[in-house]
């Protein structure tokens, strides 16, 4: 059998913040690189001609879709991967000896883990958020993306009676945290005008009315996006995964303002259309925990999938995909902690920060345990690690106010 040889496309518009650690973690498993620029001003062009890239320009036409057909076009390798300019691929070796033993030839492609790196807008706390994307796939003429913004090229690989598998051992870093709030806001006021113009051409579009719902969120209109999950999922030509992502995003708003009956009606509604997934069982157990019900909390928490490897692709939604086992053991420690279980909740804190010792939140409750029992010396040190790693975060810097209070 020959060598795969995979073709890494990016595209580009003034990247030159991030392109080299991009290209810099896919170079040495690329048999290419593709650019398709359109109308960089900055060192982007130069940075990239580095790392031999063939760069193609374009004239910029309001559609990411076509900017990545452009650059499909002119990939030549077995197997296409995408990364975005903001992105970094950790492990790279590992999608060449998964495609390497790929035999089965309806496999048209991988969806793969995305950890969302991005700050809490209230509290500063720096969140790892993993997502599942299908960003590689195979060099098949017939497949194209769609949609002129949140473009998709999973729903054309399975309309062809190709399957999409899980690839596991490589992820994608996403550094939405790098960017200041004034550009994140700006760029999702540009999506929802692009959102609405893939509207009109189709209004019965449920992906475009879904992300639409998300956009208005991110920009704050909390009731208008409340109402446009509601909208969606009761389409009547809504799929099962749009759906059942909708009532978990609802039922996250409605939480948040304090409605936890309604919440807790939304996320029953998406665990009923799919029982197995993960997101919704995990909002379930915060919710339960706003209202006091621990146990019924610590219930939900260990059923949420921890490892991307225990996941079909048919049952993920949008949003879901598993959630990190530090994070569950954080989550489920806080629960033992309000129950009086001190030593359970420590027990788990350790365990978590075993697997992770940089959790940020584990490393703030193993601190409020250290000074629930006068240990202040070690509860400001682990303060202190805390912004270390995450500057800003306001929860560790009320605390060490309070320990610096106490001394």
């Amino acid at each position: 059998m020959p060598p795969v040889s995979l073709s890494i496309c990016v595209i580009t518009k003034n990247e030159s913040r991030f392109i080299e650690t991009c290209l810099q973690s896919v170079c040495k498993i690329a048999s290419e690189i593709i650019i398709v620029d359109s109308g960089s001003t900055d060192d982007t062009l130069e940075i990239a001609g580095k790392f031999s890239a063939k760069i193609f320009s374009i004239e910029w036409q309001n559609d990411y879709a076509y900017a990545r057909n452009i650059a499909i076009s002119k990939c030549t390798g077995h197997w296409i991967f995408f990364l975005d300019a903001d992105e970094y691929l950790e492990n790279p070796e590992k999608i060449l000896r998964v495609l390497s033993h790929t035999k089965n030839r309806h496999t048209g492609g991988f969806l793969m883990e995305r950890t969302d790196m991005y700050r809490h807008k209230d509290n500063g706390l720096l969140i790892h958020y993993p997502v599942g994307m299908v960003r590689l796939f195979r060099n098949q003429h017939s497949f194209k993306y769609v949609g002129a913004v949140h473009e998709q090229i999973n729903t054309v690989i399975t309309g062809l009676g190709f399957s999409i598998a899980i690839l596991k051992g490589s992820r994608i870093i996403h550094q939405v945290h790098m960017s200041a709030d004034a550009f994140l806001e700006s760029k999702q006021r540009r999506y929802l005008g692009m959102i609405e113009a893939e509207l009109l051409k189709d209004n019965t579009n449920c992906w475009m009315q879904y992300q639409r719902a998300k956009t208005y969120w991110f920009l704050d209109e909390k009731e208008k996006a409340k109402l446009l999950f509601s909208d969606t999922a009761n389409h009547s030509n809504c799929p099962l995964i749009i759906k059942c992502s909708c009532f978990c995003n609802k039922a996250v708003l409605l939480m948040e303002e304090g409605n936890f009956t309604e919440a807790l009606a939304e996320v029953d509604k998406s665990l009923k259309l799919n029982p197995r997934q993960s997101q919704g069982m995990m909002i379930k157990g915060n919710i339960y925990y706003q209202v006091n019900e621990f146990k019924n909390s610590i219930h939900c928490y260990r059923k949420v999938k921890t490892k991307i490897n225990k996941l079909k692709y048919n049952e993920i939604i949008p949003g879901d995909l598993y959630v990190k086992p530090e994070e569950i053991k954080y989550k489920i420690a806080c629960c033992y902690l309000a129950l009086g279980k001190t030593a359970a909740a420590g027990f788990l804190v350790k365990r978590a920060l075993h697997i992770n010792s940089s959790h940020v939140p584990c490393l703030l409750l193993l601190a409020k345990l250290h000074a629930s029992k006068s240990n202040m010396l070690t509860a400001k040190e682990l303060t202190l690690k805390c912004l270390a790693l995450n500057p800003g975060w306001k929860q560790a810097e009320d605390f060490l106010h309070c320990i610096n209070t106490v001394d």
